[in-house]
């Protein structure tokens, strides 16, 4: 079984304009609401996908009973936790002219110490071996930064295996449990390995990434020396993502990097959800691991090119991937 933990979901509004405004009114084009949150993302990606998951987690007033309501008519299994607390609500502003967004994100309200106990509960009740758990996403307030690795610890005791993809001090902590994978972006690995280590980033203009104004940023080269390091605050295995130049993956073998589909991307809102998905559920059945990156790299790459957080079907992942060898 494939179990996701999402303690901070959201319902995701997305509103598309064709400008940004300056001091007035921009009218919505376009809108919808989904059912937000990493792991709830990744549990609809996977029952998209007909994998068997159960999706874990806390939900709260009106926004959590619609969040619980869309998880359940889009098939996916849930057993939450339901508190007085008021599921937040996330904004996203999607710029169809150019081709740009940017998101909003509530903190959440505070969960009580009493609900926290009934969680622990909730989750005890599912641990066993042979499993895959994917904890995602922020952390509400009142829960300790440490949660994260508290579970890590008792999931691997319980011989399962469990992917981490938060950020902050729950990410820092979190590797100190040693997951079996994490799954930073950029931004989130310089902080992880800190000013002093983020310093030896190299920057240059040779091999560079470039970002959308044609800038040099961090070159692949000069991330991949550094990625090795992150292994060393303890996961056993990291996948970084670099957005729309691909991801890394790291092990204590290799560095290797795999380049982002070309796509007409409309929200790459839940891409690395999506990604999250498909590697681990390749990774449950069995496949080796540059066989799950590829297929979790069609999978982001697919998501992305779909409105909201609607998550790529089979067939249009299928699209992205290589042909079969013989």
């Amino acid at each position: 079984m494939i179990y996701t933990l999402t303690m901070n979901p959201a319902l995701d509004l997305e509103m598309h304009i064709d400008h940004w405004p300056q001091n007035e009114v921009a009218r919505a084009k376009y809108s919808q609401v989904d059912v937000g949150g990493k792991g709830f993302n990744v549990s609809r990606m996977l029952t998209q996908l007909g994998v068997s998951n159960t999706a874990l987690g806390i939900v709260g007033g009106f926004n959590g009973a619609k969040a619980e309501r869309s998880l359940c008519q889009q098939g996916v299994q849930v057993d939450l936790l339901k508190v007085a607390s008021e599921t937040r609500t996330n904004v996203s502003l999607v710029n169809t002219q150019q081709q740009q967004h940017f998101k909003v994100n509530q903190a959440g309200e505070a969960i009580a110490h009493e609900d926290m106990v009934q969680l622990h509960q909730l989750l005890d009740k599912h641990l066993k071996a042979g499993d895959w758990w994917v904890l995602a996403g922020s952390l509400p307030v009142g829960v300790e930064p440490d949660f994260y690795a508290q579970l890590i610890v008792k999931i691997k005791q319980a011989g399962s295996q469990v992917i981490l993809d938060t950020s902050g001090e729950a990410l820092t902590l979190g590797c100190q449990a040693a997951p079996d994978l994490i799954k930073p972006n950029l931004a989130e690995m310089t902080t992880l390995l800190g000013q002093g280590q983020a310093n030896s980033l190299i920057r240059s203009t040779e091999n560079a990434c470039l970002n959308a104004d044609s800038e040099p940023m961090l070159s692949i080269e000069a991330i991949s020396r550094i990625a090795p390091t992150l292994l060393t605050l303890g996961p056993a295995q990291a996948i970084v993502s670099l957005g729309a130049n691909g991801a890394l993956m790291v092990t204590a073998e290799s560095v290797d990097h795999y380049p982002a589909h070309t796509v007409k991307e409309a929200n790459p809102i839940g891409a690395g959800d999506a990604m999250v998905a498909g590697l681990v559920w390749r990774l449950s059945e069995g496949d080796e691991l540059a066989a799950a990156v590829t297929y979790a790299m069609a999978c982001g790459g697919a998501t992305a090119s779909l409105a909201g957080t609607t998550m790529a079907s089979a067939k249009q992942i299928a699209k992205l991937l290589p042909p079969p060898t013989h």
